[in-house]
């Protein structure tokens, strides 16, 4: 396929791996985000965690998993015709293979690359008692996606990888997956970005798209901060102080042959009725470590307390605890606590509490869970966007997934059958 000049709107982990893809084929690539520095949003701080078999399994991770619930009498209705046909398991399938999906291409990636980044190598989901690992064991006898790789550790298994867990930590065991891993998503963002920037892309920032002209070319209108594009942080400022708001100009429209919209922000500039994205609200904590040689070894999922813990670098991040995003934007005291004490509970002593850094981002999804991945009905116009709670874990994968449609390549016959295609939404 001939080379494109190709726009990609937003610069998260799903807009930085989108470019990365792109450039791969040889278009020339333009990253534009309204922010002043890339994975400044949902991909900022999140667990970042990378385990296809999770996906799959659904059950109790399903909290950390799938998508929020319709509330009311409409919402369970939607849940029990969901599980009764079977949907809710097809749904954990696809994410899962393109989990697996996003695992191959990262490895492609840095394999070739031979770049580092902070992670938590292989993560474990705690297991209350015996009577929570024999249902775990059924759901493994019915679900092979989730199976694969795993195997139980008993506590004393569990205990002797992980020295510095607490004696009195709760928990029988763990359901462990070797090859997942949590991982510092913002670093990798910055990795991708250097990729993609010596393969020819261009990443502009401050920049807010405020329309998209159909036609042969597209043609994008915008307005840019008077940031000259450093990439600075969006609303930074010594001492913490509102800064004033930024004084925008309107550049000259630009042509593109493509538009790609990797953000939930973007969806707007989308023809039609509005999609139907789903907020919310995770949150992270992230403490240094006293010791470098101390903290934990591998990735841990409680499920019970929708939490996530793991080390990054010299670092220990604990995360999850999805919500509805309050009005202020700041995150919920209660749930900031819960944070705190899960670090202390599992790794006591080990982190310095006192240099907490709390971070609540925003994510959008749909209520199936699944992200749209595609051509829209408007020529030109392409997305990858929606994919929630599971944003990492689906990033590379739906970043290659959107490069092969737009070059016209369908890998046993994957685009045609797949519901994660844009035609799905």
């Amino acid at each position: 396929m001939k080379p494109q000049r190709i726009a990609v709107i937003g610069a998260g982990i799903v807009g930085v791996a989108t470019a990365r893809a792109l450039v791969e084929d040889g278009h020339a690539v333009t990253v534009l985000e309204r922010r002043g520095s890339l994975a400044a949003e949902g991909s900022f701080a999140p667990a970042g965690l990378l385990a296809p078999g999770a996906l799959a399994l659904g059950g109790p991770v399903a909290s950390l998993v799938d998508p929020p619930p319709v509330p009311g009498l409409a919402g369970r209705w939607q849940r029990w015709r969901a599980t009764r046909e079977g949907r809710t398991q097809r749904r954990r399938e696809q994410m899962a293979r393109l989990a697996l999906e996003s695992q191959a291409v990262l490895g492609r990636w840095f394999d070739r690359e031979a770049l580092p980044y902070e992670h938590s190598a292989g993560v474990g989901l705690r297991i209350a008692d015996e009577a929570g690992r024999a249902r775990l064991e059924a759901a493994l006898a019915a679900q092979p996606l989730a199976a694969a790789g795993s195997r139980f550790l008993d506590r004393e298994a569990w205990r002797a990888g992980e020295p510095d867990l607490a004696p009195d930590a709760p928990g029988s065991g763990l359901l462990f997956w070797p090859g997942a891993e949590m991982v510092n998503v913002r670093q990798i963002a910055q990795q991708l970005r250097e990729q993609a920037e010596a393969r020819g892309a261009r990443f502009l920032f401050g920049i807010e798209v405020q329309a998209v002209e159909p036609g042969r070319p597209l043609t994008l209108h915008w307005l840019e901060q008077d940031t000259h594009n450093h990439g600075s942080p969006a609303g930074a400022r010594p001492g913490g102080r509102s800064p004033a708001p930024p004084e925008r100009s309107a550049p000259p429209p630009r042509q593109f042959d493509a538009v790609v919209l990797c953000s939930g922000a973007a969806a707007p500039l989308l023809p039609g009725p509005a999609l139907p994205l789903v907020r919310e609200a995770g949150l992270s904590l992230t403490l240094p470590l006293r010791d470098p040689d101390r903290g934990p070894v591998r990735g841990l999922i409680d499920a019970d307390g929708a939490l996530m813990i793991a080390r990054l670098g010299d670092r220990l991040r604990v995360a999850g605890l999805w919500h509805r995003p309050t009005g202020d934007g700041q995150p919920p005291k209660a749930l900031v606590e819960r944070l705190y004490r899960a670090a202390q509970r599992d790794f006591p002593s080990v982190t310095q509490t006192d240099r907490g850094q709390i971070w609540a981002g925003i994510h959008l999804g749909f209520a199936d869970g699944l992200p749209r991945i595609g051509a829209s009905e408007s020529p030109g116009l392409w997305l990858n966007l929606g994919h929630g709670r599971a944003g990492w874990a689906l990033a590379c994968g739906s970043a290659q997934r959107l490069a092969d449609a737009l070059a016209g390549r369908d890998p046993a016959g994957r685009h045609a059958a797949d519901a994660l295609s844009a035609a799905a939404a």
